[in-house]
């Protein structure tokens, strides 16, 4: 082989090489462009799906944010845990920071004739117990004037607690004896009262029991008015209106119960700021 054609075949390969380099620069860029063309096209699809998801996301936050909003709403006009409906006729349920119904208040001490009204109109099947209790009524009245707590207190929870008519001697006497350390301890609500009469976890249900078990008789005996403003208090309010159909509408105050602390939209507090909040 000449000179001349190892100086052609070299300049042949050098072609070659150079046009398959061409090639595969070409193949390179033809490949980046598709690249880019799907992902373009699935930024265009998913795009419209994220918003999608966004407003969905939004929608559930805004809710919740609300229903977050309106519960502690109801809570605060609930006087605090609580399962109390306004709607009930003698619904008092009494709250996990309630002391429930004020019985040492004067508007709901009763005279003579009144206990007597208040035994005779109690719904109770236990004939004998009323009969027995009836015979009692100077007893009964001795014990709240001695010890500041209404009779019927005392009278509703001699039916409730179903105590036997021969042992109603022996049910006042005890109940001086407990009625005395109340008063020593400062008790003067039902709730903080049971705490110690019931001792065990049940002590709310009865307290609330026996509150409404005095609505509704007070009601019935005309000691309690319908349709009127009684000094019954608990937790954030110190009078109720019972309504004509028997419905009891507590006057909850801003400034007052264990509720008025509670915080709300950052560090203002129900007893600073709850007007911008019940608007």
């Amino acid at each position: 082989m000449t000179t001349e054609d190892r100086k052609n075949e070299a300049q042949e390969k050098s072609a070659l090489a150079e046009a398959m380099g061409a090639a595969k620069r070409k193949s390179k860029d033809m490949a980046k462009k598709m690249m880019k063309k799907v992902a373009l096209a699935f930024a265009k699809a998913a795009i419209p799906m994220f918003l999608a998801l966004l407003k969905v996301l939004a929608v559930v936050i805004v809710v919740a944010i609300i229903t977050s909003l309106i519960g502690s709403v109801l809570d605060w006009f609930s006087g605090g845990e609580s399962n109390t409906n306004t709607d009930e006729t003698y619904n008092s349920v009494v709250s996990t920071e309630a002391s429930g119904m004020d019985i040492t208040s004067e508007t709901i001490r009763l005279s003579e004739d009144e206990i007597k009204s208040y035994i005779e109109n109690y719904d109770s099947t236990n004939i004998t117990l009323k009969n027995e209790m009836l015979g009692k009524i100077e007893e009964i009245y001795k014990w709240q004037e001695d010890y500041g707590y209404s009779a019927m207190f005392l009278i509703t929870i001699a039916f409730e607690d179903n105590i036997n008519a021969e042992a109603i001697d022996d049910f006042i006497t005890e109940m001086s004896t407990k009625a005395a350390t109340w008063n020593i301890n400062g008790y003067k609500a039902t709730k903080e009262i049971a705490k110690e009469y019931v001792a065990d976890d049940t002590y709310a249900d009865w307290a609330n029991n026996i509150e409404n078990k005095i609505q509704e008789n007070a009601v019935k005996s005309g000691i309690i008015i319908l349709g009127q403003e009684v000094a019954l208090s608990g937790d954030g309010y110190d009078n109720a209106y019972i309504s004509k159909k028997g419905t009891m509408y507590r006057n909850y105050k801003q400034t007052k119960g264990s509720y008025s602390q509670v915080k709300w939209c950052g560090e203002d507090t129900i007893y600073e700021s709850a007007c911008p909040l019940i608007c």
